[in-house]
């Protein structure tokens, strides 16, 4: 059995500015090849390689000099608050360093769970490791053609919304994966009516939909008072009033260097994880 099952869904409304708007998007991927060129961009954000059980946060600043500002920033404040966070963030201890424009946070994992988490990453891969072998790669994106600034700043946030949102699911997976869940699924709990829809998957070569709509003027009135008198609860400055005072000094110096982009890198084995989000105007709104 050869060749690539492809799952698309594609929606959108209104239309998506070309200007840069808030973005968040999530890749997995499995496989040799796969992986290795996900770690390979990663290691361009890092400066070195993405080690496993080792989960990254990197913030894209303004500049070399502002990463540099950023991570001092944040050393000092978790010098002074790691007594009180130490038992929040558990077996993870954070690690601040900047690589170019990125600083970077470096989740390192205490011997005990690490050693724990190879244990578990050994097992799956004995389990399920020809699954982990395959090419396979999940992206899923929200896009929306306003920067957030502009958009809170907005009288009606969900009419902005509607004239520029875009959601794409895109899966790339074998297409013996189904028959091998149904095979791993006989030593887990797993009843038989579920092993019957798995097998039925099993046949499963595809799926490809795309759904546009156009903009909110094209609503009737009655649509538009409702979402109208939605967005009308929504006011910029009651968001503001409701983060905490303690994550102020971690706020004002991120909305000072930072751009309002963020990665999340974690690998596991044959299995890398990297989130992106992305929010053009953060700052302004921050510290207007």
């Amino acid at each position: 059995m050869s060749g690539t099952v492809r799952t698309e869904i594609h929606f959108d409304t209104g239309d998506i500015e070309s200007t840069p708007g808030i973005q968040a998007y999530l890749d997995l991927v499995t496989g040799d090849t796969n992986t290795a060129n996900a770690k390979s961009r990663a290691a361009q954000i890092l400066g070195h390689e993405l080690n496993d059980f080792t989960p990254i946060i990197a913030i894209t600043c303004a500049s070399e000099d502002s990463a540099v500002k950023l991570k001092n920033v944040l050393t000092a404040i978790w010098s002074m608050a790691k007594g009180a966070l130490a038992s929040k963030l558990g077996p993870v201890t954070p690690k601040f360093s900047a690589n170019g424009i990125y600083t970077i946070i470096t989740g390192t994992i205490n011997d005990e769970y690490l050693q724990k988490a190879r244990e578990m990453l050994e097992i799956a891969h004995n389990v399920a490791g020809e699954t982990f072998g395959h090419e396979q790669h999940a992206h899923v994106e929200f896009d929306i053609g306003n920067q957030i600034n502009t958009l809170l700043a907005s009288p009606n946030i969900l009419v902005d919304l509607f004239n520029a949102f875009s959601f794409t699911l895109s899966l790339e997976s074998h297409p013996n994966l189904f028959n091998e869940v149904v095979n791993y699924s006989e030593a887990c709990i797993c009843n038989e009516q579920c092993k019957f829809y798995l097998r039925l998957f099993n046949a499963y070569r595809g799926f490809n939909m795309s759904l546009r709509f156009g903009s909110f003027e094209e609503l009737n009135e009655d649509v538009k008072s409702q979402l109208g008198a939605v967005a009308r609860f929504v006011v910029p400055e009651d968001l503001k009033a409701q983060i905490p005072k303690q994550a102020t000094p971690i706020i004002k110096p991120m909305a000072d260097h930072g751009i309002g982009e963020v990665h999340v890198l974690v690998g596991a084995g044959r299995l890398v994880g990297e989130l992106k989000i992305r929010f053009p105007g953060l700052s302004q709104f921050f510290l207007a």
